[in-house]
């Protein structure tokens, strides 16, 4: 899941930047996050759109390339360059006293096994573009998501109102 959303969302040449901020102006930012843990974790994908945007075509176009991916899988590129970006924190999360005692408890409590933590390089580099797709096709579908509208109460608004928006 950790590769699928660096290619969906991981910097200005990842598949939403492209298409809703570069090509469609349908967003002026994208991004992706997972959030793993003992209970399935949550995979977040959002938008930043500008005041009077269109939330619906930002969420269809996010739609569509989340069942491009699920579809047709990475391009040999992205797969590479997600793997790289995968690697490339995991060192990073090494490099202070700090980050392998986080690294180390982590693998202990979240994998079973500290020493499994000397193995993740291997494991990043082994993933598959089938692999990336499946992910895609059984995480990242339309009935297992919530979908959040956040917008902002305007300057005028009187003291203590509400949010706009919602979740559905």
């Amino acid at each position: 899941m950790e590769v699928a959303l660096a290619i969906l969302g991981g910097g200005d040449s990842s598949r939403l930047y492209q298409r809703l901020v570069a090509n469609e102006q349908a967003a002026v930012d994208i991004g992706t996050h997972f959030d793993a843990g003992f209970d399935p974790g949550l995979a977040w994908i959002y938008a930043v759109v500008l005041p009077g945007g269109d939330v619906a075509r930002t969420e269809k176009l996010i739609d569509e390339e989340i069942a491009r991916i699920a579809k047709d899988g990475p391009t040999t590129a992205e797969l590479a360059k997600a793997r790289n970006q995968a690697l490339a924190g995991f060192w990073r999360g090494l490099e202070t006293i700090s980050g392998k005692a986080q690294a180390l408890g982590t693998y202990e409590v979240f994998h079973g096994d500290y020493r499994k933590l000397f193995d993740a390089p291997a494991v990043y580099e082994s993933i598959t573009a089938d692999e990336v797709r499946k992910a895609a096709t059984d995480l990242l579908r339309t009935g297992n998501r919530t979908v959040g509208i956040v917008e902002p109460i305007p300057a005028d608004a009187p003291a203590g109102a509400g949010s706009a928006g919602g979740a559905r």
